[in-house]
């Protein structure tokens, strides 16, 4: 659920203000306040439309991290898929060469991708993150040529 706060705390939105569940669409502010109750909270904090990161020592992303997370990105993150079931959490540098967990590092994949790019040595075009490659494609980072000195 997504409400700001000022709404939440009036008990109705104003101007731009959104009350709203995710995959639901708008709800009334009494409806949010309803569910809520007695509800533990886990807050995203947003500066814009962008969470602010979050950073941990361990592999396993912390709940905050998942999410803030699944906020950003309810989807596969790869161009064309829209799969929202069965999402994998990425380490797109790799937990093994980094040993910490960004949520900036992390990304959604469906099971199917994450399994490319785990298992099969598909990776990303580019920063964006968006398209996998597969090991043959000669824009995959492992075919580039190395710059020149």
């Amino acid at each position: 659920m997504r409400v700001d706060h000022e709404a939440l705390r009036r008990g109705a939105i104003d101007g731009d203000e959104v009350c709203e569940i995710a995959g639901l669409g708008p709800v009334p502010v009494g409806t949010a306040r309803e569910l809520l109750g007695e509800a533990i909270l886990q807050l995203v904090v947003t500066k814009g439309v962008d969470v602010v990161n979050t950073t941990n020592l361990r592999r396993s992303p912390t709940m905050a991290q998942r999410v803030a997370l699944w906020w950003q990105s309810p989807t596969c993150r790869i161009l064309g898929c829209t799969r929202t079931r069965r999402l994998e959490i990425d380490h797109h540098e790799g937990w093994a060469n980094t040993h910490r967990t960004e949520l900036r590092d992390l990304g959604n994949l469906c099971n199917h991708h994450h399994d490319l790019k785990t298992y099969d040595g598909w990776d990303f075009a580019d920063a964006d993150r968006r398209i996998l490659l597969a090991p043959d494609d000669p824009r995959h980072p492992r075919n580039k040529a190395p710059p020149e000195p």
